[in-house]
């Protein structure tokens, strides 16, 4: 049959089908005429549209997805948007901005309207990955309340009882209040042009038990229950991020500079997006990568191994089966430099009287030449997960100190 059969079938058949059930030959013929329509289109939003609610064919779904997958690898496409996101780069004139991995796979925007059952968030025009600007404000505001307002008022925000008052100052310059919107401006993060190409890739998440979910709890979750794989699509690749002041001048540059440090801290131990507890969303910087990877080793091949997860220093219990101490983020511990336990040459400390305590030190600040065996002071750097270090003079920590005293002078 050739195509213009097929069509011709298809119209009759399915299009515009009799009274009862859709035989299997117009079934087969409509799958047919999706994977034909689908070939060679280049926008992959545009794609995850075509579905149509309700049909449950799992090969429609199935090349859907998979050809949404495809179409991120179009010429035209990433011709397009290559000269998109350079004119965004070319406005960033006053932002601090990096360029961030994701480890492993991210998914933002699950919950968003779809013809699917899960949601993908792609840029409208170009139906490329993005990551809001309001998704990593929401973040940093979230991270930045409880874990750099637990150790420093300043970045404390408004709590929901009211009972602990209005939020710090820095936090405020930061992220507002209900009577200022605040001075740090979140851009939306682009995904690099050279990461279009095989950015989406099919996943899949297990319903086990989709009776007790649908039907508003009056059905049982049971052991014996049907799992029911949802099929849907993740990102992987590199973001532009990028933050910038409101206000000019080298005040507002150090303000964007600390909103920066914590973004990055905040997607580095928290992640973006949806499914962050099973690993998804983290984004990280090349040079952290770089600082885990054995010399010779691609940084690519080290986030395999894992920046941080649950290693030693992450609190616990110990290998002698007693309570771990946890260390706090700015805290000076005395280390001794000791092998890296995986053989990779990396910076590997341990701190003295504390043997279940031990991690890497991260890129910044002013390297020391510390021999094995030999001990040093180091400031705690990451706190969750693998125990990091930096050194003292380390930027992002000189910044935090500096918002202090800019904050104090607020008041």
């Amino acid at each position: 049959m050739t195509p213009s059969e097929r069509r011709a079938a298809l119209r009759h058949r399915v299009l515009l089908p009799l009274r009862g059930e859709e035989g299997e030959e117009a079934k087969r013929l409509k799958e047919d005429l999706v994977e034909e329509a689908l070939r060679g289109l280049a926008h992959p939003a545009l794609v995850l549209g075509l579905y149509r609610p309700g049909d449950d064919s799992e090969r429609v779904r199935d090349y859907l997805l998979r050809a949404a997958g495809r179409s991120t690898g179009s010429d035209d496409l990433v011709r397009v948007y290559r000269m998109a996101f350079e004119r965004f780069r070319r406005s960033l004139t006053a932002a601090v901005t990096a360029e961030l991995t994701v480890l492993g796979r991210l998914a933002v925007g699950l919950g968003a309207a779809s013809a699917l059952e899960v949601g993908l968030r792609l840029h409208h025009v170009y139906g490329v990955p993005v990551i809001p600007g309001s998704a990593l404000k929401g973040l940093a505001a979230h991270y930045c309340h409880n874990v750099w307002g637990e150790r420093d008022t300043e970045f404390r925000g408004p709590t929901r009882s009211g009972q602990e008052g209005p939020p710090g100052p820095s936090y405020q310059v930061l992220f507002g209040s209900q009577e200022d919107a605040g001075h740090i401006i979140f851009h939306d993060a682009w995904i690099l042009p050279e990461c279009v190409a095989g950015s989406l890739e099919l996943d899949v998440m297990t319903v086990h038990h989709r009776g007790y979910y649908t039907h508003a709890g009056t059905e049982p979750p049971t052991d014996y229950d049907d799992p029911v794989p949802v099929p849907f699509l993740s990102v992987k690749g590199t973001f532009l991020v990028a933050v910038e002041c409101d206000v000019k001048g080298p005040d507002g540059a150090r303000w964007a500079e600390l909103a920066m440090a914590l973004l990055k801290e905040a997607l580095a131990e928290w992640g973006a997006g949806a499914k962050t507890n099973a690993g998804y969303g983290r984004l990280v910087s090349r040079e952290a990568l770089e600082a885990l990877a054995a010399p010779g080793e691609r940084p690519e091949e080290a986030v395999k191994s894992g920046v941080g997860g649950e290693g030693p220093g992450a609190g616990g219990v110990s290998s002698g089966g007693r309570a771990r101490r946890e260390y706090r983020r700015g805290e000076v511990v005395r280390v001794v430099r000791v092998e890296d336990p995986k053989g990779r040459g990396r910076l590997w400390f341990k701190v003295v009287g504390d043997p279940d305590a031990e991690g890497v030190v991260l890129p910044g600040g002013t390297p020391q030449d510390v021999a094995l065996g030999e001990e040093t002071d180091l400031v705690v750097y990451s706190h969750g997960g693998t125990l990091n270090f930096a050194w003292p003079d380390h930027p992002a920590l000189s910044r935090r100190k500096g918002a202090r005293d800019k904050g104090r002078s607020r008041r």
